[in-house]
């Protein structure tokens, strides 16, 4: 039979080691949901952006505003649904930019030095150009398991979306009915 004093010892053993495993066991399966929920968000934010972009290619953006057309887009991204809040903090915290590209310009970074970088969610709607539509919401964050450059200062992770637009001929034609159509 084995004495008292070697049943504690072995309890003790078992309990270290489990000890032992239990942490990093439990930060990978943080890990892992932290990365589940943000692929997620992500993924949601892609369609809901390229969904928008879709809208405002077909004529969503004809006759409006500046200000008109950001709200457009942010009321298509926030009510599509973002799995990580509601679509009334959605919408007051989503940014939104809206801007012609060309072959020669430069697109900005959404975050620099752990901030985000307004320059990169201007609008300035233009019918006739390509349109790059972006939008960047941020997010809760436990762990560092995905890029470290989207990171805020704040502890956030900023996850941005991007779709490009362009205005179809015939969105207004299509959009009134009683408008001339376009001739090219």
């Amino acid at each position: 039979m084995r004495s008292m004093a070697s049943a504690r010892t072995e309890r003790g053993s078992v309990t270290l080691e489990t000890a032992l495993i239990l942490f990093p066991f439990l930060v990978v399966v943080v890990a892992i949901i932290e990365l589940t929920l943000t692929l997620a968000a992500q993924e949601m934010l892609d369609s809901n952006t390229a969904r928008a972009a879709r809208e405002l290619s077909v004529g969503g953006i004809i006759g409006t505003n500046n200000t008109t057309a950001a709200t457009k887009v942010r009321d298509l991204v926030c009510d599509g649904g973002l799995m990580v809040m509601n679509a009334t903090r959605c919408k007051a915290e989503l940014k939104v930019g809206i801007t012609a590209v060309s072959g020669t310009g430069t697109i900005p970074r959404t975050v620099v030095g752990g901030a985000i970088n307004s320059a990169a969610f201007t609008v300035s709607v233009s019918p006739n150009a390509i349109l790059l539509v972006r939008t960047g919401i941020a997010v809760p964050k436990f762990l560092n398991v995905m890029s470290p450059s989207s990171i805020l200062d704040t502890g956030m992770r900023f996850l941005t979306s991007g779709a490009i637009a362009k205005l179809d001929p015939y969105a207004e034609y299509n959009k009134n009915g009683s408008s001339v159509a376009p001739s090219f």
